[in-house]
């Protein structure tokens, strides 16, 4: 995809709550690219416009699925917080 595509599937996933501004979503890809968990190239698609697209790496999945496990684990501790603060489930 490229940056604008991953706006709008931030934009859909998210029924409308988040879409990162380019202003925040271009720097955030260069830094991943810089630490090798995405990789990008210049496209141009049936005479369109040049577009940069971007790919994940095998590391960057790596990278995901550990963020993802420990997003994971700090969300259970924070509703388990919540229940003993509000008594509710």
């Amino acid at each position: 995809m490229y940056g604008y595509e991953i706006i709008q599937a931030h934009r859909k996933m998210t029924k409308g709550k988040w879409a990162p501004k380019a202003g925040t979503i271009y720097p955030i890809l260069r830094r991943l690219e810089k630490r090798g968990f995405v990789k990008s190239e210049w496209t141009s698609k049936a005479g369109g416009l040049r577009r940069r697209y971007y790919k994940i790496t095998p590391e960057g999945k790596k990278a995901a699925a550990t963020a993802f496990s420990e997003w994971k684990k700090m969300m259970s501790g924070f509703r388990e917080f919540l229940r003993e603060l509000f008594g509710v489930d």
